[in-house]
């Protein structure tokens, strides 16, 4: 029953605040634009405001409003998704090292995978060929990323393999025994 009661309490007052508030936004005056003032107007005539820097009292301010702690925590959340989505360049550039090693791993993964597939076995040398090069590339850029150095091992052993591979294949051509 208390519980209820609490919960009823809640609901009149989230009403009659959200009542005021929208009576307090409905009492504004309305200012109509004439065909003329329209064309005085121009985009070059309000600065552009940043809102991803600005503080909430600030807003509130320039914005002739009064936020109550729903509102400020919603502005928070938005200040937050819009510097998330501008990014400062050095993020962009540290996403481009992580992804040349990860493009060197995958490469030097599908180099040693293509190696044991009989009609493709050829492509193995192209990527383990850049696998080697882009691993080097990665590990100069970023020498605490593994990625780049592991991506070069594989390279190395996908060509080590494919030299046995080939030897192995001209001794039994020659008519060499091995065992």
């Amino acid at each position: 029953m208390i519980v209820l009661r609490k919960i009823m309490f809640i609901g009149t007052l989230f009403l009659s605040i959200s009542a005021s508030a929208s009576a307090t936004l409905l009492s504004f005056p309305v200012q109509t634009l004439q065909a003329s003032d329209a064309k005085a107007l121009s985009e070059n005539a309000f600065p552009r405001l940043d809102i991803s820097n600005l503080g909430i009292r600030e807003f509130e301010r320039l914005s002739l409003l009064q936020l109550c702690l729903k509102g400020k925590i919603g502005y928070k959340i938005l200040q937050h998704k819009l510097k998330k989505e501008q990014g400062p360049g050095k993020e962009i550039k540290k996403d481009r090292k992580r992804n040349k090693g990860d493009l060197a791993l995958i490469l030097g993964i599908l180099g040693l995978g293509v190696l044991f597939i009989s009609v493709i076995y050829y492509l193995s040398i192209p990527l383990a060929v850049m696998a080697i090069v882009m691993g080097n590339q990665a590990s100069k850029e970023n020498p605490k990323s593994r990625k780049g150095k592991t991506a070069s091992i594989l390279g190395w052993t996908t060509i080590g393999l494919l030299t046995v591979i080939i030897a192995l294949a001209l001794l039994l051509l020659w008519g060499v025994q091995l065992f």
